[in-house]
């Protein structure tokens, strides 16, 4: 369902009749070609969409939200930084910067309401499965550390993107959207291995152990495919 935004805390929004006209104003006030469009189907409260390249171009995300405007910029298909604003000359300005190859660090630094973090970082260095690896290091209290550890000492694992949450993932890259392996903490120490393609675990045993079979799979896949 598209947000129902409070018209006397967005007055022109009101006025141009939505957020993606509002928008346009600007864009057109700035001599850009680009246009903000309100989805068919929104997305929950996503509210105005301005993209370039088609797939894996940029796009700029807008909706209202408790700071003013949420903003998130993509590539790739991906969100590569996120801001808030009050301000639509801001939007307008950083999106413009943004569609026109503006690099990330450089677009955190000129338009101070957008964040990044160390990971969305690496995405333009292509040092993305490094930097992951080295940010998980760091977490020396996770139930994970043993295994992380373990994986991190396996060139055929390391070589991979790992995300951990309530269980331990390995994704091809930083963009994958399915997972080669998932590990989930049993107790202390104990681990199981699950594969996409089956239900049942792979194994279960120690983080070493885990890893050692994990590493064999990988490798095993890597041949098939050379």
């Amino acid at each position: 369902m598209s947000h129902r935004f409070d018209a006397g805390q967005y007055p022109d929004v009101a006025e141009h009749g939505s957020l993606a006209a509002a928008l346009n104003a600007r864009m057109a006030a700035a001599g850009s070609p680009h246009r903000f469009v309100s989805p068919q189907t929104p997305t929950g409260l996503v509210e105005a969409v301005v993209s370039e390249g088609g797939e894996g171009g940029a796009g700029v995300f807008v909706n209202t939200g408790v700071d003013g405007y949420a903003v998130r910029f993509s590539r790739q298909n991906w969100v590569w930084a996120v801001g808030a604003t009050p301000d639509k000359h801001r939007i307008v300005g950083a999106a413009l910067s943004w569609l026109g190859g503006t690099g990330l660090a450089q677009l955190a630094s000129d338009w101070d309401f957008i964040k990044v973090t160390e990971l969305q970082l690496s995405y333009e260095r292509g040092d993305a499965v490094e930097t992951q690896w080295e940010i998980l290091l760091r977490d020396e209290e996770s139930n994970y550390r043993d295994l992380v550890v373990s994986a991190s000492l396996n060139p055929d694992v390391r070589r991979h993107f790992p995300v951990l949450g309530h269980n331990f993932l390995l994704m091809e890259s930083e963009f994958s959207s399915d997972f080669l392996a998932s590990v989930l903490r049993v107790g202390p120490g104990k681990y199981r291995l699950y594969v996409p393609e089956a239900d049942e675990p792979l194994l279960q045993g120690g983080g070493d152990e885990v890893v050692a079979r994990l590493a064999r799979r990988l490798g095993s896949q890597g041949s098939a495919t050379a």
